[in-house]
């Protein structure tokens, strides 16, 4: 998972071949036929796909950023503005999010 934020927004045809490791592990480890579907493996081990965990980690890297700065490398404090836009391109391009204007950058 080191990383994800970054790697995870990659187009999902280069994620493909990690994920399909991930799902072969699942199946192997839960003893499960190769019918058994995916979201079910996810369920029984109460874990996230890939494309969830890079949006789960996009969020909590947003929330300390607006709500728990001193949890953050200092990298992100430097270079604030920086951070800011970042978050709106991720904000556009992970969850579709639609700005008329880039307001507060």
């Amino acid at each position: 998972m080191y990383g994800i934020e970054f790697y995870g927004n990659t187009h999902r045809s280069y994620l493909n071949k990690l994920m399909v490791l991930n799902n072969k592990l699942l199946r192997i480890l839960q003893n499960a036929s190769r019918n058994t579907p995916v979201a079910d493996l996810y369920k029984n081990f109460n874990t996230l796909t890939i494309p969830d965990l890079h949006i789960l980690q996009i969020l909590i890297l947003i929330h300390k950023f607006f709500h728990h700065k001193d949890k953050l490398p200092v990298i992100f404090t430097v270079h604030c503005t920086s951070m800011k836009i970042f978050f709106f391109i991720i904000m556009t391009r992970v969850f579709g999010v639609k700005f008329s204007t880039a307001q507060g950058l």
